[in-house]
């Protein structure tokens, strides 16, 4: 008998594993009542009123001899009151799934569910699995009458069990490790999801609500991703094999393609969150299989072949990204096989010249196969890779002078960008990189400040170059549009300010350039030069200056961010786009400012403070007039309407300028930006002044440390009409703050 089942059953984990099946429970029963589409709550029910909750904390939880230990110093049994849902009709349409995950009874769950994984994985897939199958027998009693309503409603239960199941499911396949696969239990686990998740995918119910068939959808997608990360040769068969039976029907019966061509395009979306891993030739071996079986030009529907074709590419489009983003498999060549690896290189450029062909043949194909063209070139080896990137740069440039190709190409550029930044970083000479870029970059400026390209489309292009030369991104990208007078080109550069800021600790810093790239030369065969790109000079890495690193280490949560890492580029972009900006920025960026620090300084880019200071100082002597001073002193007759677009757009800059140094804006005077401020807490427009108590929040947060220090060098008597007791008498009474900072500042 293995280990994990001889091991005896510890009942804080047989305990902590009841949590989730509680919770998910409780809101399973109150789905209750129908009204004209509506799922009731019912408050009478009253089970979820007090939850015995075990507490946990990172503080609290220690592993002792293979058990789970609870210091009992901690509220181990607090009692959680948790109300229902207080609305009596709650449209099952209109977010039921995303009200009950957002409960903080579901996140102290889920957290149960990750720690009982960690230590005894077959008691919880074990519960997972029991509790499942009892409530779906349970509601196939409960509502077996055969009235509309009765179905209706165990329709919608069922959605909510498997929707609870998953996201539980999720977060254990996410813990895991090797030892998993010794508990026979958990094997057995992986082959039931694996069979639920792919019948979804199939038979998706069409009497669920929208928001809940999208939250399977999803769901289903994750659990996918999370699985084939465990045997990808598994999956992807189950995948293909799916595939295949769907594009040749048996003709037994007139098959019905419109619902096979459903089924299809609802698998391709599944398997969207594949990623493939190479840290061994046997993964190496299945990641080239996968690739050779998703040649989209393999599967030939008999009714409308090319929206399955279109569906096969744009899903594999979405596996091979990443690969292109962290550089894989190029950066891990030396740990493979050579032979494999050729054999991969070749089905790339294999795969690459037909697709091509393809896509060329006719219009319609283009919007699919281009940018899994374009992936393919950033996968090839070196040699291949140094020619095809500059054809199919050229190529796209000449297309942004073809309104109908403009976005696409400019989408194409911008990955064939991220692609060059990614495996030549950190090996060619920083002034050429920035010669490369400028090629690509310049056209499309142009293009986005003639209008070709709407803010999301920049945003787009933006993210992540900020993410992967901060200095390049803020040098000639965002300064750049900031002094351009198109409003959204400001809005973009404003919007990606906003996030450089606010984001600077999340965003890896540039370090010094190593001989080589990693697993191949630069094209120029130069080895050497700085870090940074933009300028000739190295840029410093930020983790040889103690104070910054550990600031941004340890209140980030003192993980490393790798420059290669996927996922957080997307995130970057959907920040960058949010309509509200954040209000304040986060903890770690206003302790640094508070040890007297910038943002920038963590990314390397102070010296291009001036810069921006100067191109934003501009923005704000502009818009004071329009926007500020006019609308505040004028009738609301004469405060014209259309001006929204600039006072959303001031907003944006409002929110900034307690992060930026404003007094360096005006000739070293803080009272210009604290007047400004001020003054807007009395605008008409109820943004405005939410953004200017906003900024004084943040100066008075963030910024009243940095002031003092340069309070005694301003002249202060000069601030209340020529009294240097006001000024003395503040500091007085600072020295009795009981903040320690603001202590010693005023000391």
């Amino acid at each position: 008998m293995s280990e994990a089942l001889s091991a005896p059953v510890n009942p804080l984990a047989t305990k902590l594993s009841r949590e989730f099946v509680d919770w998910a429970t409780s809101r399973i029963k109150s789905i209750s009542k129908i009204q004209e589409g509506f799922i009731a709550i019912n408050k009478a029910d009253t089970l979820d009123n007090n939850v015995h909750l075990p507490f946990l904390s990172h503080a609290s939880i220690l592993l002792q001899e293979g058990f789970i230990a609870v210091n009992k110093a901690d509220t181990m049994n607090h009692i959680v009151h948790l109300s229902l849902l207080t609305h009596a009709s709650i449209p099952l349409q209109e977010g039921f799934i995303a009200v009950n995950t957002a409960d903080a009874r579901c996140t102290q769950a889920l957290m149960g569910v990750r720690l009982v994984a960690r230590y005894r994985v077959g008691v919880i897939v074990q519960e997972l699995q029991a509790w499942r199958q009892q409530t779906m027998d349970d509601i196939a009693k409960m509502h077996s009458a055969n009235t509309d309503r009765d179905r209706l409603l165990g329709f919608y239960k069922r959605g909510a069990v498997e929707a609870f199941f998953m996201e539980a499911a999720v977060q254990l396949l996410e813990e895991y490790t090797q030892t998993f696969s010794h508990d026979p239990r958990f094997t057995n686990f992986v082959v039931e999801t694996q069979k639920i998740t792919f019948n979804w995918l199939v038979c998706n119910d069409e009497y669920l609500p929208a928001d809940m068939r999208s939250h399977l959808l999803s769901s289903c997608s994750r659990l996918l991703g999370a699985m084939a990360r465990i045997k990808l040769d598994y999956i992807s068969l189950i995948y293909f094999n799916h595939i295949q039976e769907r594009i040749n029907p048996k003709k037994e019966t007139k098959p019905n393609y419109d619902a096979l061509r459903g089924q299809i395009l609802r698998l391709c979306s599944g398997m969207s969150s594949v990623t493939l891993t190479f840290e061994d030739d046997e993964q190496l071996r299945a990641a080239t299989e996968f690739l050779k079986l998703s040649d989209p030009l393999l599967y030939t529907s008999p009714v409308r072949k090319s929206q399955i074709h279109h569906a096969l590419a744009d899903t594999l489009t979405q596996v091979l990204w990443p690969l292109v983003r962290a550089d894989e498999p190029h950066c891990m060549a030396a740990q493979l096989s050579p032979e494999m690896m050729l054999k991969w290189y070749n089905l790339v450029l294999q795969a690459k010249n037909s697709l091509w062909a393809w896509s060329n043949k006719h219009v319609k194909h283009i919007q699919d196969g281009y940018p899994l063209v374009v992936t393919l070139v950033c996968l090839l080896d070196d040699k291949s890779y140094s020619s095809a990137v500059d054809d199919m740069k050229e190529y796209f440039l000449k297309q942004l002078k073809n309104k109908e190709m403009r976005v696409l190409s400019a989408k194409c550029l911008g990955l064939l960008a991220v692609s060059y930044l990614t495996r030549y970083g950190k090996a060619m000479p920083p002034h050429e990189l920035t010669k490369w870029l400028l090629k690509v970059y310049s056209p499309l400026l142009a293009v986005a400040k003639k209008g070709g390209l709407n803010a999301n489309e920049q945003l787009d292009l933006i993210a992540p170059i900020v993410e992967l030369s901060p200095e390049f991104a803020m040098q000639h990208l965002i300064l750049d549009l900031l002094q351009s007078e198109i409003p959204d080109c400001v809005s973009v550069a404003l919007r990606a300010l906003h996030t450089v800021i606010f984001r600077a600790a999340t965003i890896p810093a540039p370090s010094p350039a190593p001989s080589s790239a990693p697993g191949g030369a630069s094209p120029t065969g130069a080895g050497g030069g700085g870090g940074g790109v933009g300028g000739g000079t190295p840029i410093p890495s930020i983790a040889s200056s103690s104070s910054l690193s550990s600031i941004a280490g340890s209140l980030s949560g003192g993980s490393s961010v790798q420059s290669g890492s996927v996922g957080r580029y997307d995130e970057l972009a959907s920040t960058m786009k949010k309509n509200a900006p954040a209000r304040l920025a986060p903890p770690e960026i206003v302790q640094l400012i508070r040890n007297g620090h910038h943002p920038f300084d963590l990314l390397g880019i102070s010296h291009l403070q001036q810069g921006i200071n100067a191109a934003l100082g501009k923005l704000v002597n502009s818009w004071h007039p329009l926007y500020g001073v006019s609308a505040v002193y004028s009738s609301p007759d004469v405060y014209l309407k259309d001006r929204s677009q600039g006072i959303s757009l001031y907003c944006w800059l409002i929110r900034i300028m307690p992060y930026m140094r404003p007094h360096k804006w005006w000739g070293g005077s803080h009272t210009k930006a604290l007047e400004l401020l001020s003054m807007y807490t009395a605008h008409p427009e109820p943004q405005m002044r939410i953004c200017a108590s906003d900024a004084l929040e943040a100066v008075g947060i963030s910024l009243y440390c940095w002031l003092i220090r340069y309070h005694a060098y301003m002249r202060p008597h000069k601030w209340w009409g020529g009294s240097h007791t006001k000024a003395l008498e503040l500091l007085s009474m600072y020295t009795a703050h009981p903040g320690p900072q603001m202590l010693h500042l005023a000391r």
